[in-house]
């Protein structure tokens, strides 16, 4: 409360008004392109000419409020993978290695569905790109032993075929497969579907780790339990019991000793 006669508190001082923007860079009002363009490095400069003022000018006055934003994509945390291509097409198989290698997964390429197969007996994938027609063994025949394989039943499967019918596409969603997507494919869409298999591959390789150490735990704790108290006084406290002390009306005590038992309890 201010004093009589006094004045009262002083009204905190305005924020000084932006600095105005130099003639060069107020020229960019309005015109949202230029402005973006002088945020990116390595961008070549507009041509100088009336409406594009020099580049040197002007950036230190619209760089800082036009920051691009860096935005992450969904699969830019997955960590290098293990990767089969199974196509007949060699050029096929070319582009998408080569494609797949420069994102850090390490490749492997299979020419027909029997040598697919042959390679998930010998090691080990987390994901698998399928095309579907292919001689002998059709990419259908090796989805569907893939699935039916405890082994390889895990591993997601992307099937890039020509085959745009809705019955293919039916048949393999019901056989197993985690995507479909058709021949010529678009590179950042397969670059994203393959991103999100390999995540929910992760995803479910940590809950089962996950839940086999709570298995391996839960194991632990019991066996520590049955080495303190009997197996019927556990099995009781298994069923829910929280009061494990019996009452007993009568009962016989005996107290023995055993002659030698000390230099005996020595050498066990």
């Amino acid at each position: 409360t201010p004093r009589r006669g006094g004045r009262g508190p002083r009204a905190p001082p305005s924020p000084p008004p932006p600095p105005p923007l130099p003639p060069a860079a107020d020229a960019l009002r309005g015109r949202p392109a230029p402005m973006a363009a002088l945020t990116r490095d390595g961008e070549t400069a507009p041509d100088r000419d009336p409406d594009h003022p020099p580049r040197v000018v002007i950036r230190a006055a619209v760089r800082r409020p036009l920051q691009p934003l860096h935005m992450s994509t969904a699969g830019d945390n997955v960590p290098p993978s293990a990767i089969l291509i199974v196509d007949d097409n060699a050029a096929n198989r070319d582009v998408l290695a080569r494609r797949l290698a420069r994102d850090g997964h390490r490749i492997s390429t299979a020419e027909d569905g029997a040598a697919a197969l042959a390679l998930c007996d010998t090691e080990t994938f987390d994901l698998i790109l399928l095309d579907l027609i292919m001689p002998q063994i059709s990419g259908f025949q090796v989805l569907t032993r893939l699935k039916a394989d405890q082994r390889t039943r895990h591993i997601p499967v992307i099937v890039i075929s020509a085959l745009d019918e809705l019955d293919s596409v039916v048949r393999c969603i019901e056989a197993g497969v985690e995507d479909y997507l058709t021949k010529p494919f678009d590179p950042v869409l397969l670059r994203a579907r393959i991103n999100a298999s390999l995540e929910r591959k992760y995803l479910r390789d940590r809950e089962k780790q996950f839940v086999a150490e709570l298995e391996h735990e839960k194991r632990r704790s019991e066996t520590l339990l049955l080495n303190i108290l009997p197996e019927s006084i556990v099995g009781r406290m298994r069923n829910g019991e929280t009061s494990i002390a019996d009452r007993i009306a009568e009962s016989t005590i005996l107290f023995c000793d055993l002659v030698g038992f000390t230099a005996l309890s020595s050498i066990l």
